[in-house]
């Protein structure tokens, strides 16, 4: 268990010097970003009462009402993600969607509109947000977990396919 901490301590830490290194953005927010792994990894996540998950892993997506939803959806890089982990983890891997929404009938109709047939929840009370406070920056709403809710990974994989890669081979550890 030890080694597969120290795995993926190194594997944080290099994702992390990617981004300080290649990243033009601002000093404050490199430092952000730095701010936001290092709270974030191995914090446990609370779910609303009414929800459990048995798997291994997990990837939680969660998203507020706030800017273009469709734009930040990515509906169809999302199906094409969840066939890949589907055929690379099997039964190790779910898919978490948590949505925040202020117009529930424009998110259903963008799901239809997309064949999106994965479980989402939308979350009207924005419940998940309040017991965990998550980040304001939405490239930061998505984590990979492991089966007791503690945050492996900060990222969202469909936006950086780096992402995608670092969070394949902690769940390939």
């Amino acid at each position: 268990m030890n080694k597969n901490i120290y795995t993926i301590k190194i594997i944080q830490l290099l994702v992390l010097s990617w981004f300080l290194i290649f990243s033009c953005q601002k000093n404050s927010e490199q430092t952000n970003i730095q701010v936001i792994l290092t709270e974030w990894t191995n914090k446990e996540i609370k779910f609303p009462n009414n929800f459990q998950s048995n798997y291994n892993y997990k990837v939680l997506l969660y998203m507020d009402s706030s800017g273009c939803t469709a734009c930040k959806l990515q509906l169809p890089s999302w199906k094409n993600l969840i066939a890949e982990a589907d055929s690379l983890f099997n039964d190790k891997l779910e898919f978490l969607f948590f949505f925040q929404q202020k117009n529930k009938n424009e998110l259903i109709s963008l799901l239809n509109m997309y064949k999106f047939d994965y479980p989402v929840f939308i979350d009207e009370t924005n419940e998940i947000d309040r017991l965990n406070h998550f980040p304001k920056e939405p490239q930061y709403q998505c984590f990979l977990l492991d089966k007791d809710n503690r945050v492996l990974a900060v990222g969202n994989p469909v936006q950086n396919p780096k992402v995608w890669e670092l969070y394949k081979k902690v769940i390939s550890d």
